[in-house]
């Protein structure tokens, strides 16, 4: 470990540096035009970023130090400068804030870092999720934590180092605020990607992409929970309990309106499936009512599709089967994808 270090971000428009001491920040510097800000970053609370109540904030969850990861958060950071949003980076660890201030480009200085709020959530965290989620589940809780702290009253949660739309970043945003319209003329509480409501047969609601409305009752319903107890409901599906399967309780028992969308003729990557046994579920297809999963034909040799649910709502923003096509052909499994965001950076 270094006993002092200056990390330089790539900024088209100002400057950005953060100095370390023993491996942990102390300093930020930005720098836009003529003007230079100085923020003593071992003295700022966590979470500490300014932010108006009618802000729309993107929570981006980091974890993953694979080069996918970077490519995906990229791509995040770059639909936040297009939605006008303020992001905020959400990352426990230290050595990949580090691995993205070297190979993120950024629009400008305006770069937000906050790790998980965990002081005093423990006994919470263990009653909604299993020892292997609790990390996913802090995580998903300071999204609202940090909502409800700073009255913001809508935001999107996206685990930003795994996922990506196979579109072009600007219709990306057009799905994404269709999805914002439809939410809030249905007063839906959190509306998510469907990621795997359709592959369980609705059994399931899930985190993933997904925007919420915060209500003056959120927060208190979400700790309604006092044990593990609620889990029996579903132990004859899953052995291990999540965050995403306590909402799915909270949907259930019908205290928060959780519900999921489909954008039309839209491929959608998880990487993280990529190199797991369920690798077909790493490619997703969405077309007029069925899921598609296209690698299943390799992997299994044969073509799984799935119904949809009825109440899964449908995005149409009038794209093609073939322009996802061409995306993850020319920008996902080109060798060059990489360089691309340096490219636009140069």
């Amino acid at each position: 470990m270094k006993l002092f270090e200056k990390m330089k971000a790539m900024v088209k428009n100002g400057q950005y540096k953060r100095i370390y001491l023993f491996g942990i920040p102390i300093l930020e510097i930005r720098k836009e035009g003529k003007h230079k800000k100085y923020i003593f970053v071992l003295l700022k609370k966590n979470g500490a970023i300014k932010c108006n109540s009618n802000d729309l904030i993107m929570y981006l969850k980091v974890n993953r130090t694979d080069d996918y990861s970077f490519w995906c958060l990229q791509e995040y950071i770059n639909i936040s400068n297009i939605l006008k949003a303020k992001f905020i980076i959400i990352c426990d660890n230290l050595r990949l804030e580090k691995m993205i201030l070297k190979r993120i480009v950024f629009q400008d200085s305006h770069i937000n870092f906050m790790r998980s709020y965990k002081k005093g959530y423990n006994k919470f965290i263990k009653s909604i999720a299993s020892p292997f989620w609790e990390k996913a589940a802090y995580a998903h809780l300071t999204t609202f934590l940090h909502a409800q702290k700073y009255k913001i009253t809508n935001f999107w949660n996206i685990d930003a180092d795994d996922t990506m739309f196979m579109l072009h970043e600007r219709k990306t945003v057009n799905i994404l605020k269709q999805a914002m319209t439809i939410a809030n003329a249905l007063e839906i509480d959190v509306f998510s990607l469907d990621m795997h409501t359709s592959r369980t047969s609705n059994i399931s609601w899930t985190f993933g992409i997904t925007y919420t409305r915060m209500s003056s009752q959120m927060m208190s319903t979400i700790f309604s929970c006092k044990n593990n107890q609620w889990f029996s409901r579903y132990k004859q599906y899953y052995s291990i309990y999540n965050f995403d399967l306590y909402i799915t309780y909270l949907r259930d028992e019908k205290k928060l309106k959780a519900l999921c969308f489909y954008p039309n003729n839209i491929y959608f990557c998880h990487y993280a499936y990529i190199s797991s046994p369920f690798m077909y579920y790493s490619i997703y297809y969405f077309d007029n009512g069925r899921l598609y999963l296209p690698i299943s034909k390799v992997t299994n040799e044969k073509d799984i599709n799935i119904k949809i649910p009825n109440d899964v709502i449908k995005i149409d923003i009038g794209t093609s089967e073939h322009e996802g096509k061409i995306f993850l052909d020319k920008k996902v499994l080109h060798a060059d994808f990489a360089k691309l965001q340096y490219e636009k950076f140069i």
